[in-house]
C-alpha cells in the first residue's frame, strides 16, 4: 500500500500560527505563500492530489515541500542556496573590464607632456570598441565574449561609444558643420487631380557669419546660438501639381486660416478649368469653419 504523505503536526502554537499567517499573507512572496498553503491544507485533511489541484501545481511539487517541512520545519520552506546558473565572470574580472574603459584605448589621440596632441597608436582603432575591449580583456586572461562586455557596460552606465577625435578637428583641411538653411519635411502634402500645398517653418535670412564649428583646442564643440524667430519671420506656403510638376509658392507673416485660404485662391486662379482635388492633413487651419465655408 502506498504511503500517504501528510504534513507533520505543528511543533507548538507559535509554529502553527506562523504557517497559517504565511498562508494568508497578501504581501509575502508568492512562492512562500503557496508553500504555507500546502502545509495548512494538509493539516486540514486534504491529500496530495487535492492540494495540487486546488493550488494549480504538480503533485511532485507538493510532495517536495511537505517532505522538507516534515524534515526541517519552517526552515525547510526556504529556497536552498547554490541554485541557478553560476556566474561566468567574477566580480574581480568585472571590475577589471570596467577599468579598461578608463584607460587610453589603442589609437586614440593622447596629450603629450608639452600639451600637444599625438596619436598613441596610429595603427589601432580611433576609440574603444566592443571588439577592442573584448580583445583587451582576453589579453588579461578574462574569458569573456563581446555580448557580455556590452551587458556589463550598459548595466554600469559606462559610455564607450560616440567619442570625438580631437586631431581631426584641428587639421587644416577640416571644415566644421555648416549652419546654413536646411530643408525640412513639409508640414502637409497635397496632390492634385491634384494639388499639394505645403508650408515650411519660418525662415530668417542670415546677415552675419556663423559661429565656429569647433573650438581651437580640439575639445567639444562650443557653438553659440546665432538665430532666432524675430518680428521679420516668414512662413512659406507652397503647392505641387504632381501631374506636370507645376509649383506655386507664397509667403505669409503667420500660419493661420487666412493665409491658407489665400493659397487656395492662388491655386484656383492657376487652375481655372476642371475640378481641383486637394489632399491635406488635419492641421486646424485646413479644416477651420472659415476654410470650410
Amino acid at each position: 500500500m502506498p504511503k500517504i504523505l501528510r504534513a507533520r503536526p505543528a511543533m507548538g502554537s507559535d509554529e502553527e500560527r506562523t504557517v497559517r499567517r504565511l498562508a494568508g499573507a497578501r504581501h509575502a512572496p508568492a512562492d512562500w505563500v503557496q508553500r504555507g498553503r500546502m502545509i495548512t491544507l494538509s493539516w486540514d485533511g486534504l491529500r496530495v492530489p487535492a492540494i495540487a489541484e486546488q493550488l494549480g501545481c504538480h503533485e511532485q511539487t507538493v510532495h517536495r515541500w511537505l517532505e522538507r517541512f516534515n524534515a526541517d520545519g519552517l526552515d525547510g520552506l526556504a529556497d536552498r542556496g547554490g541554485q541557478g546558473r553560476k556566474r561566468r565572470i567574477t566580480e574581480g574580472e568585472r571590475s577589471r573590464i570596467l577599468a579598461l574603459v578608463k584607460q587610453t584605448p589603442p589609437g586614440r589621440p593622447d596629450r603629450t607632456s608639452d600639451g600637444q596632441l599625438a596619436a598613441a597608436d596610429t595603427a589601432g582603432p580611433p576609440e574603444w570598441t566592443l571588439n577592442a575591449l573584448t580583445a583587451a580583456a582576453r589579453a588579461e586572461g578574462i574569458d569573456v565574449h563581446r555580448s557580455q562586455v556590452r551587458r556589463i557596460l550598459l548595466a554600469e552606465g559606462v559610455r564607450w561609444r560616440r567619442t570625438r577625435n580631437p586631431v581631426r578637428s584641428t587639421g587644416p583641411d577640416f571644415a566644421g558643420k555648416g549652419h546654413g538653411s536646411s530643408r525640412s519635411t513639409p508640414h502637409h502634402r497635397r496632390t492634385r487631380g491634384s494639388c499639394a500645398p505645403t508650408s515650411s517653418p519660418p525662415v530668417i535670412p542670415r546677415s552675419f557669419e556663423p559661429a565656429p564649428g569647433w573650438s581651437p583646442d580640439g575639445h567639444r564643440t562650443k557653438v553659440e546660438l546665432d538665430y532666432g524667430r524675430g518680428a521679420e519671420k516668414t512662413w512659406v506656403y507652397g503647392a505641387l501639381r504632381p501631374r506636370d510638376g507645376r509649383e506655386l509658392t507664397m509667403t505669409a507673416s503667420c500660419r493661420n486660416s487666412g493665409a491658407y485660404q489665400r493659397l487656395l485662391q492662388i491655386m484656383e486662379q492657376d487652375n481655372p478649368d476642371g475640378e481641383i482635388v486637394v489632399v491635406t492633413d488635419n492641421l486646424s487651419s485646413h479644416r477651420s469653419v472659415s476654410t470650410r465655408a
